[in-house]
């Protein structure tokens, strides 16, 4: 019984993708993060840096009102600190969201979104600049963590068209959950946190 149960479940699964529109797409933007640091109760936030997010994506129709969109991004992220010393922080990474959208249709033209999914991200490499002196391999040995995992949240519209296409402006939050700094003697923990704002272009690929 449960066998049967699990076919019919993924038929209608099955048939009800089949019948939405599928996308492909992609987006360009901006993003402002920045990294906030613990040590036991004590909490702060260093300077957001302005960077760059473009990324490739899939978004797979679920219903009327919601869809899946996994992702490939190449997102800078980073920080900058001003008190006593200059320090520009920029990490590039290679990350993977995947992403859930509940969607609320607006007449025939027009879409509002939300968005909600975890993140996966693998560091590329960097560059520091401290008093105007550049270091580089951000990532080597006794630097930052290269992975990076998190909480990605948000929302915006889209604009459909006749030929296929839609086009839009979002934006995305990101919570970051995992360790940026290795262990070290002082116990302080630092997490990425930030947004991008990003104007997307999608077809249908149906």
């Amino acid at each position: 019984m449960n066998t049967k149960i699990t076919i019919v479940f993924f038929t209608l699964l099955f048939l009800n993708l089949s019948a939405q529109k599928n996308y492909f797409g992609a987006r360009l933007g901006i993003s402002s993060m920045y990294v906030s640091e613990s040590q036991g109760k004590l909490k702060g936030d260093y300077d957001s840096r302005v960077g760059f997010n473009a990324a490739l994506f899939v978004e797979l129709g679920i219903g009327k009102y919601f869809s899946f969109q996994p992702e490939l991004n190449f997102t800078n992220k980073g920080y900058k600190f001003n008190q006593g010393q200059s320090i520009n922080i920029k990490f590039n990474y290679l990350e993977v969201p995947v992403i859930l959208k509940p969607k609320i249709p607006v007449g025939d033209a027009l879409e509002l979104y939300g968005e909600l999914g975890p993140s996966f991200s693998l560091g590329l490499g960097g560059e520091a600049v401290v008093n105007n002196q550049t270091y580089g391999d951000l990532f080597g040995d006794g630097a930052y963590n290269s992975f990076d995992f998190g909480l990605n949240y948000g929302g915006g519209f889209n604009v459909k068209l006749n030929s296929g296409y839609k086009f839009g402006l979002g934006i995305r939050f990101f919570k970051g959950l995992s360790e940026l700094y290795p262990t070290n003697p002082g116990n302080v923990a630092g997490r990425n946190n930030g947004f991008i704002l990003g104007f997307n272009l999608s077809k249908s690929i149906d």
